[in-house]
């Protein structure tokens, strides 16, 4: 125990010292925090290669494209924008001096998923309030009434209130919350939105959104004890936002500990302590990332590789039936046309649509076109899967390769069981 603490002449010091002290602490601590899961974040980002849409595979996922909405088109609610997604928030101020504070009162979000898409097709992506990045936001503090003071210095203390009632925010109140429209102190609302159109970078775990449907897409989606994200523009406008923030916690919360610890204790040494522990704690996350980065990548070409195997096992197995039924079509056509051929020479129009039709009945499978169409369709889809998944595999190659190759990962990469990856131009 500090020998302050056992003289009586430093309690005064301690108790005028603690309303600094223990805010600090607890401020550094949670800036701290904060920044340590932001430089996981960073870290997520980093070890992630970014796929196409079509490429998408259950897993950690990377994509970046145009925003477009699920469904329909929204309406944000405040600033009736069309948008992809919106989040709007009303909160009220109330209390003074430092016991001031701002609670919400109502929200409104739209509660659908939106696309990202790039050239090759569209992946879903959750988006929530939680959702850091999105630049579409506005604040709007405002008083719902006008204020008008009555009286000079001390009489200062009257006042009337009178609503402007044609304002956005006053009609916006009224109809959404008219029990504030009478409200004495300031209102807020902050308004988060999507853009239709614009470029967004999403990262998070990957699954099928829905499992019955016809055509399963892939959605990504804010997962338990996962990195999430979704910011506007691409990534490298993410990782300049995310770097910002885990820079200034993990760098700026041990100084603000120190600060409090050093306030608490009046000794300078047990502040330098608490700081040299939390950047120890830090220099030690550093290194766990940097290995389990590597197992990401390491993992990410591994699934790359399964994914393009099982497209191409369902790219051999669509192959014979495609050419059966490219027989079958070719030859029930050939018939066909050599008894319509018979028909117009024998047989009036009439009599022969009677034929023609009585044939189609006898030859059920001369609707199998559709099937070839589709087949063709899944096809064309399945080379489009395969040239991207290729891609995909080949650029965690290139950054698996890259990380290994570069300092400080080459000091321990080789000890631990890593070894370069080896390029792939041509899956057979």
């Amino acid at each position: 125990m500090p020998t302050f603490l056992l003289r009586t002449s430093h309690v005064p010091t301690f108790i005028r010292t603690l309303n600094y002290s223990v805010p600090l602490a607890i401020g550094g601590l949670i800036g701290f925090w904060f920044g340590l899961k932001q430089f996981s974040l960073k870290k997520a980002i980093q070890y992630t290669p970014t796929s196409k849409a079509i490429a998408v595979a259950p897993g950690t996922a990377e994509v970046c494209g145009i925003a477009k909405p699920y469904k329909n088109a929204l309406v944000s609610p405040f600033e009736k924008k069309p948008c992809a997604y919106y989040c709007t928030e009303l909160s009220r101020w109330h209390g003074s001096g430092k016991h001031r504070k701002k609670t919400l009162v109502k929200k409104f979000e739209s509660d659908q998923p939106v696309y990202l898409e790039d050239d090759t097709g569209r992946v879903l992506v959750q988006a929530n309030t939680g959702t850091p990045g999105l630049d579409d936001r506005i604040n709007i503090p405002a008083n719902v009434c006008e204020t008008k003071t009555l009286g000079m210095g001390p009489l200062d203390v009257f006042r009337t209130f009178k609503p402007d009632t044609e304002s956005r925010f006053y009609k916006f109140v009224q109809q959404n919350v008219p029990e504030l429209v009478s409200y004495k102190d300031k209102l807020e609302i902050a308004e988060k939105r999507i853009g239709i159109g614009e470029e967004y970078f999403a990262l998070g775990k990957a699954k099928v959104f829905d499992e019955k449907a016809t055509t399963p897409e892939m959605y990504i989606w804010n997962a338990p004890k996962s990195n999430f994200c979704l910011f506007k523009g691409n990534e490298k406008n993410a990782l300049h936002a995310v770097n910002l923030w885990a820079m200034l916690g993990v760098l700026g919360g041990p100084l603000l500990v120190a600060a409090g610890v050093d306030l608490a204790t009046l000794n300078p040494t047990y502040g330098i302590a608490a700081a040299a522990l939390l950047y120890a704690i830090l220099g030690i996350k550093n290194l766990v990332a940097m290995y389990n980065g590597l197992v990401l990548l390491k993992n990410s070409i591994d699934r790359a590789d399964a994914n393009i195997d099982a497209l191409l096992q369902k790219r051999a197995d669509l192959l014979p039936v495609l050419e059966q039924i490219v027989k079958e079509y070719s030859r029930y056509e050939k018939d066909t046309l050599t008894t319509l051929a018979k028909l117009r020479s024998q047989s009036g129009v009439g009599q022969g649509n009677k034929l023609l039709l009585a044939l189609s009945e006898a030859y059920p499978k001369l609707g199998a076109n559709k099937n070839y169409l589709d087949l063709q369709n899944q096809l064309v889809k399945m080379e489009s899967q395969v040239a991207a998944s290729r891609q995909y595999y080949n650029d965690s190659v290139t950054l698996y390769n890259t990380r290994l190759g570069s300092f400080p990962y080459l000091l321990f990469a080789g000890s631990v069981g890593f070894s370069p990856a080896q390029y792939k131009q041509v899956f057979k």
